[in-house]
């Protein structure tokens, strides 16, 4: 996923494409979250300094989320909105190490 950082914002856009109906053979559709600076100072203020590395660096993460709302779909997007900071996570890709690389 690539994250941005816009004026009040965290827009978190994943790379690979989705479809909110289940079909696997039309994903066709960009999820994305968006995290409100405010939220994130009141509810998670090491969250925000992840997403802040991440697309000063113009990385590269991992996100893991649940989210009790279904995503609100605009034109080809999933919006998904996550409300309690305790069910995301994300992670920079370079932290990550796959047991094919060696890690156990």
């Amino acid at each position: 996923m690539k994250i941005t950082e816009l004026t009040n914002v965290f827009m978190v856009r994943f790379l690979l494409t989705m479809s909110p109906t289940g079909n696997k053979i039309q994903r066709t559709t960009i999820a994305e979250i968006k995290l409100l600076k405010r939220w994130l100072e009141e509810n998670d203020r090491a969250l925000a300094t992840v997403l802040h590395e991440i697309s000063e660096q113009q990385g590269i993460a991992w996100c893991f989320f649940y989210s009790t709302v279904p995503p609100n779909i605009v034109n080809r997007n999933a919006q998904f909105t996550v409300d309690n900071p305790n069910l995301i996570a994300i992670v920079d890709e370079t932290e990550i190490q796959s047991l094919q690389q060696g890690g156990q």
